[in-house]
């Protein structure tokens, strides 16, 4: 389910820009918007690096109504490139949040994001909320699906990813432990750390479609879960369960694969998974396949991170610098679940690739 969706426009809000135009310019310049935030790493004395976004009214805004302007600006954004369209349907909206799992995230934070986001986002006729993190964007576009599958009268459906990982509760969640192995943000006594960020993203799904507009086409997703062993190295079966599954259904080797992208955000384990994986799956293996990550520029995002890679993956293919038609995207949660999606550009990009392809931001 959900093959053939019709990734018709992006829109991003990030430490490095305001639209998704201005942040993938700044990957492409391999620009980061890290910079020193107000929370203190009480062993060290120094400030926790972060990726705040920097717009007029972030200084005035937290908690849910933060992260609903966020997300209103990526969804205006998005919508602003869309392809004009006859229909006068209704446009549904598809929210991708933080896992509800978290202890830093409570049923209060989720319905007041809810009804702030409904606020916010005027045409959300049918607002639904995923709190399943970055792997969420595959449960997104499966919901996405039956709702473009002819029978209702949605004719576009808005997946928006927004989440802030510079707020007390995820900074105090995030760095516990602080000083041992369990400490999850990068300090100055933790190497094997992320940097917390912030973001939003949104893309406009349409379904599959014969005309030659440009766009990408989601050509196959899975998901699968399998448990980890705590204390014990990745073994990655859920990660290569959901790769192997995704190209089956593209039908397509992932030697044909151009690039990958993946929300690696600096953890070593998350590096150890990917490896793993690769192992498993590419035979023969290839040692140059280029890889797109964007922690190493806006920091880790959580629930944004899935739909910022679509963002960048789209607007590379627009303007003809990315690395190859086809592209593997996959996603780890902080859970057991595991996503993958394989893309591919169709239409004619407005412009001609003019940089070497290879290793990309």
């Amino acid at each position: 389910m959900g093959a053939g969706l019709h990734i018709d426009a992006v829109g991003l809000v990030s430490s490095v820009g305001n639209t998704a135009e201005a942040s993938c310019a700044a990957f492409r310049l391999v620009l980061d918007g890290f910079t020193e935030t107000p929370f203190i790493d009480h062993l060290s004395k120094r400030p926790i690096i972060g990726a705040p976004i920097d717009w007029a009214q972030a200084p005035t805004l937290r908690g849910a109504e933060r992260l609903a302007a966020m997300a209103a600006t990526a969804v205006e954004d998005a919508l602003g490139h869309a392809a004009d369209t006859d229909d006068d349907g209704p446009v549904a909206v598809v929210a991708c949040l933080a896992e509800s799992q978290r202890p830093d995230v409570t049923a209060g934070q989720l319905a007041s994001l809810r009804a702030a986001l409904g606020e916010k986002i005027a045409s959300a006729g049918d607002l639904h909320i995923i709190s399943e993190g970055a792997v969420g964007l595959v449960d997104a576009f499966e919901y996405a699906a039956t709702l473009l599958d002819g029978e209702s009268a949605v004719q576009r459906v808005v997946v928006v990813g927004a989440e802030s990982l510079l707020s007390s509760g995820a900074i105090n969640y995030f760095l516990a432990g602080l000083g041992t192995p369990l400490c999850r943000l990068l300090t100055a006594g933790n190497s094997d750390g992320f940097i917390p960020g912030e973001a939003a993203a949104a893309i406009v799904l349409t379904g599959a479609s014969d005309d030659e507009r440009f766009g990408l086409r989601v050509r196959g997703m899975a998901m699968s879960e399998r448990p980890e062993h705590e204390g014990q190295p990745p073994r990655a079966e859920a990660l290569t369960d959901a790769v192997t599954q995704a190209l089956a259904q593209a039908q397509i080797d992932i030697g044909d694969i151009a690039y990958r992208m993946s929300n690696a955000n600096g953890e070593e384990h998350r590096f150890e998974e990917e490896s793993l994986m690769l192992y498993r799956v590419c035979r023969p293996p290839r040692p140059d396949f280029p890889l797109v990550h964007l922690a190493d520029k806006i920091g880790e995002v959580g629930a944004a991170a899935g739909v910022a890679l679509m963002a960048r993956a789209y607007w590379a293919a627009r303007e003809g610098y990315a690395e190859g038609p086809a592209a593997l995207c996959y996603l780890m949660g902080d859970q057991t679940r595991r996503a993958a999606l394989v893309l591919d550009a169709v239409g004619k990009p407005l412009t001609q690739p003019s940089l070497a392809s290879g290793t990309s931001p």
